[in-house]
């Protein structure tokens, strides 16, 4: 694992978990307490506390929280939102580490998991199988659904101005823009590479995009959204 200062593209701190042979990361968020919680392939959620210049030994982990691995995971202060191989999204209390909730809206692997920027009661999740669900924890019902005709979702952000739309990337599709209130997307950019991940920059302003290719088109590496 690495720490990196984005204003520098330094690394801060590096590490190698002590996790077993053959045991290999899938996924990982920033707390914010500053832990690293972490997901791997053996179905484990674990956490580790960031040092000057490593990563201390694991602070608590959850066993077997997926059957398969553990594809996404999100930590706030008060709960473990994880997605999976299963196609499970699942909360676990942070204090506890027990499971307090289940969705099972997808029918492939999950591939990113968070709660909405402003009802973070709203849980947003999308999936290979092409979906995109919000789910409503305190009402326990589904309020939205997406979906596109072809391709896979590989991973989606949120814009943090306008209307807060959801954004997604994946495989044989446009980077597509989603209103929580609308089924349809509002918006894309066409690009003719599959994306693994992308991510709307803390302003606001940009999406950045990471492809599987070196063959990256620069105008399309860093879009502005404003």
């Amino acid at each position: 694992m690495r720490l990196w200062d984005t204003e520098e593209l330094t690394i801060i701190t590096r590490g190698t978990p002590g996790v077993g042979k053959n045991v290999e990361g899938t996924c990982c968020c920033i707390a914010d307490d500053e832990t690293v919680v972490t997901g791997w392939n053996d179905g484990f959620i674990r956490c580790y506390e960031m040092s000057k210049n490593t990563f201390s030994a694991m602070q608590w982990e959850i066993a077997n929280a997926h059957k398969g691995a553990v594809s996404t995971v999100y930590a706030d202060a008060n709960y473990v939102l994880s997605g999976g191989e299963d196609a499970l999204v699942r909360v676990w209390s942070r204090q506890v580490r027990k499971l307090t909730y289940q969705i099972a809206i997808h029918i492939k692997r999950v591939t990113q998991v968070f709660p909405d920027i402003l009802k973070t009661n709203i849980i947003h999740s999308c999936s290979i199988d092409k979906t995109v669900h919000s789910y409503d924890l305190k009402k326990s019902k589904k309020v939205m659904f997406h979906t596109h005709h072809n391709g896979q979702i590989l991973d989606m952000s949120q814009r943090v101005d306008h209307e807060q739309e959801l954004v997604t990337c994946g495989k044989n599709m446009p980077i597509l823009f989603w209103d929580c209130d609308i089924v349809d997307p509002v918006d894309k950019i066409e690009y003719p590479y599959m994306l693994l991940t992308c991510a709307v920059s803390p302003s606001g302003k940009y999406l950045a995009a990471g492809s599987e290719t070196a063959e990256v088109l620069p105008q399309f590496a860093l879009a502005n959204l404003s």
